[in-house]
């Protein structure tokens, strides 16, 4: 007995490779929609008001222009009078903030 690909065999190996070829695209879309799902990210309204802050912060300068040369200009012509009292209560404040920061 002599078996011959008939016609109809051939259109079931071509329907089986269409079949398997869609398939394979669904898992591929399917795959990239959960990636895109995953890629997501939702922020929370403080999230985003604290986000909004420190860009505000990155913006300014940490150097203020101004004052430095307003103090240059009292050293330069003498009359600059350091209080020593505000720069210890300063440096205390800041000394307890860092503090703060590492509880």
């Amino acid at each position: 007995m002599k078996i011959n690909e008939s016609g109809s065999t051939h259109n079931l190996l071509e329907i089986y490779r269409s079949e398997l070829k869609q398939a394979k695209n669904l898992r591929a879309k399917k795959d990239a929609g959960t990636e895109e799902e995953n890629s997501l990210l939702n922020i929370s309204p403080e999230a985003r008001e604290i986000q909004f802050f420190h860009q505000k912060l990155d913006g300014l300068s940490d150097v203020r222009q101004d004052l430095i040369e307003n103090i240059q200009q009292k050293i330069e012509d003498g009359s600059f009078e350091a209080d020593e009292e505000k720069i210890i209560n300063g440096l205390f404040e800041e000394i307890d903030s860092v503090k703060d920061l590492k509880r």
